[in-house]
């Protein structure tokens, strides 16, 4: 059950993902490669999602690692690391300290969690 929860929560992410970028290319002039680039970030969820459905172990580390790099995020103005385009479906809550914004997303760390409890019962003997 938590294997075709997470894979639907992949294939949803991606599905948004892509339904975001054509609302914001639309509404918006986008350099071409910031439009590939969304692109490419909604399609990975979205085939990791139907792999996972069909119990590939890459897929489930593709899966592991798309939520990973979503957990935290930091903004200040000199850096940035940031994925919120990457993932439509999210919650966060941040606070900002003496000029950086740093965030923590709860639904990425849920799924994330989900991903590790998948690959350890696909491991065990």
């Amino acid at each position: 059950m938590k294997l075709i929860f997470a894979a639907w929560m992949l294939i949803i992410s991606g599905v948004l993902g892509l339904l975001l970028t054509l609302i914001v290319v639309y509404a918006i002039t986008m350099p071409h490669k910031v439009v590939v680039m969304m692109s490419v970030m909604a399609i990975i969820p979205l085939v990791t999602g139907f792999f996972v459905l069909k119990r590939k172990t890459w897929a489930l580390w593709m899966g592991l690692i798309y939520f990973a790099i979503q957990v935290a995020w930091v903004k200040s103005e000199s850096f940035s690391w940031n994925f919120e385009f990457a993932s439509p479906i999210s919650m966060f809550i941040s606070s900002t300290v003496a000029g950086v914004e740093v965030g923590v997303n709860f639904v990425a760390i849920a799924m994330f969690i989900v991903f590790i409890q998948l690959l350890w019962r696909k491991n065990e003997p």
